[in-house]
């Protein structure tokens, strides 16, 4: 469910802190909502928007550091989108280029993400994005972005630990 005003939030160190201690305590709701069924929906929601506002944040770090420039309009287009509360679960999907330089570069659980495989560009990445019933590909490095029905038996599951490129 999307909500067309914007949502309010606390400062940027307070929401990092709430949902560090959350997943700390019950596991990333993404992975393991069986710890997350006595938690209030509407919580598990708000901290559900909060790992996907770090997940686009992180992955288009990463991008700026690896991808075309290009990049930085995606990048106010769609946190746009997520300001306004209409993205609700984001995943990134890491080629070998950005894969490096996150273990070159990043400590700690501020990007989860899955790894791409099979045949693409080694420089490639891939954003999934829902958005209500649809589910947002967005490649990097000239790539197109693709939408399915989350419903589709094509449409690529969130949070997975890899991904074949001709699935996304």
């Amino acid at each position: 469910q999307t909500c067309a005003l914007p949502i309010s939030d606390p400062p940027t160190d307070t929401k990092r802190k709430i949902g560090d201690f959350c997943v700390e305590i019950l596991g990333d709701p993404r992975f393991d909502a069986f710890s997350w069924t006595q938690v209030n929906s509407s919580t598990k929601a708000v901290i559900l928007r909060w790992l996907t506002g770090r997940t686009l944040d992180a992955f288009f770090d990463v991008l700026r550091n690896t991808a075309d420039s290009i990049w930085q309009h995606r990048q106010d287009f769609w946190t746009s989108y997520y300001r306004q509360g209409h993205i609700t679960e984001a995943w990134a999907v890491l080629g070998p280029d950005a894969h490096r330089y996150v273990i070159k570069n990043y400590r700690g659980a501020d990007l989860a993400y899955g790894l791409l495989t099979g045949q693409y560009d080694e420089g490639q990445s891939v954003l999934l994005m829902r958005m209500g019933d649809m589910l947002f590909c967005e490649w990097s490095h000239n790539g197109k972005l693709r939408a399915i029905d989350v419903a589709s038996f094509d449409s690529p599951k969130l949070y997975r630990k890899s991904y074949d490129a001709a699935d996304l």
